[in-house]
């Protein structure tokens, strides 16, 4: 990993720095315990009371941690950092990742193997990562499955419609297309659900069609400012 690829990193909050006190391993967070002891504190850093609000904005923040720069990569680089949740810590804010052995985890993707390389690293990513953190957060918290995932989906459409409003070359815009059709038509198993949890709320950015808005509410306009979100379906009412 070079200092550009750290660079990039950085904008999605990942940082190889070693942990300090204000850090926890993530898989900590996949324990119930752990996890909930980790939400009672991140609902203080976000002003609620409610654990409900607290899972669905840490995991819309988190998504963006995890997914969003794992997709990036991919498409831009052809190359991936593996996150295993037990060589990760997140900060007690729930604002930052620390990946010690970050340099050990990069992985470049050979041409020839992309497409099976695509699977088990996606596999990784969603089945042994993020489902396990949201179900655990859901049995902690109560939050509905369905709006964890959108909150994973909006990541998702985010970094692509970021990415194609950019000049990028053919090459890459190809591959932005490939990785999120493959997304859109996989089975459960990529994410160890019976069914695929994203597939209804993934979009891929058309600069001639008005996104959709949000079919959940992931509660932002409870905290802070009080804002909606730009796709925030409460947004028809008002």
């Amino acid at each position: 990993m070079d200092t550009t690829q750290l660079d990039e990193y950085h904008t999605f909050f990942i940082n190889k720095e070693e942990p300090n006190e204000q850090y926890r391993r993530l898989s900590y967070l996949v324990e119930e315990a752990g996890c909930r002891s980790f939400l009672e504190s991140y609902m203080a850093s976000c002003g609620t009371s409610d654990l409900k609000i607290a899972a669905s904005l840490f995991l819309k923040h988190y998504a963006r941690i995890v997914a969003a720069s794992t997709l990036y990569h991919l498409a831009s680089a052809d190359a991936v950092l593996r996150l295993p949740p037990d060589q990760m810590y997140v900060s007690e804010n729930g604002r930052q990742l620390s990946i010690p052995h970050a340099d050990k985890l990069w992985l470049t993707i050979p041409i020839e193997n992309r497409t099976t390389m695509r699977q088990t690293l996606l596999s990784e990513l969603f089945a042994d990562h993020l489902t396990p953190l949201l179900v655990t957060m859901k049995q902690v918290s109560s939050a509905p499955y369905n709006i964890l995932w959108e909150n994973v989906a909006v990541r998702i459409n985010s970094i692509y419609r970021k990415m194609l409003s950019k000049d990028i070359s053919p090459i890459v815009k190809q591959r932005i297309i490939d990785d999120f059709t493959f997304l859109q038509q996989a089975d459960g198993a990529l994410f160890a659900c019976k069914k695929n949890p994203i597939r209804s709320f993934l979009y891929l950015h058309n600069p001639d069609v008005e996104a959709p808005k949000r079919r959940t509410c992931c509660f932002n306009y409870k905290v802070g400012k009080r804002e909606y979100c730009e796709a925030c379906p409460h947004l028809k009412l008002v």
